[in-house]
């Protein structure tokens, strides 16, 4: 189980990330939980989501953190897998390069911010942390 005593599963997983293409690209306000739960699959109005997330609000920043979570484990793994070179020049080129790759990964926390950024001020933070 996770913390505060939900459960963890695939559903939960689709659940993020659908709810973060949705907000990123409808908004907080323009996304509702009913068309989150037909992305997903489940029954509209079943009471399914609400097994997983209390509120929407609450869905949106457990969908960041998720994201955020995701985003830093595919990079510092990727980082780690670059090879060591000795040509100053393209050392250099390299890590212009990840930093590019890091930053599209961004891409959905980036539009994110641009529409709900007075939501989550937190997550100008966390992003300026991140890269």
């Amino acid at each position: 189980m996770a913390s505060g005593g939900r459960p963890r599963s695939g559903t939960r997983e689709r659940i993020l990330e659908v709810a973060l293409d949705l907000f990123a690209e409808e908004g907080f306000a323009g996304t509702t939980i009913s068309a989150v739960e037909r992305k997903v699959g489940l029954a509209a109005g079943t009471g399914s989501f609400h097994r997983h997330f209390r509120s929407k609000e609450e869905l949106l920043h457990a969908a960041v953190d998720h994201e955020v979570t995701r985003i830093m484990a595919a990079a510092e793994a990727e980082r780690a897998a670059l090879p060591q070179l000795d040509d100053p020049d393209a050392g250099a080129a390299q890590a212009y390069e990840q930093a590019l790759r890091d930053i599209q990964r961004f891409d959905r926390l980036f539009r994110l911010l641009l529409t709900e950024g007075d939501r989550l001020p937190e997550l100008r933070a966390t992003m300026s942390r991140a890269l």
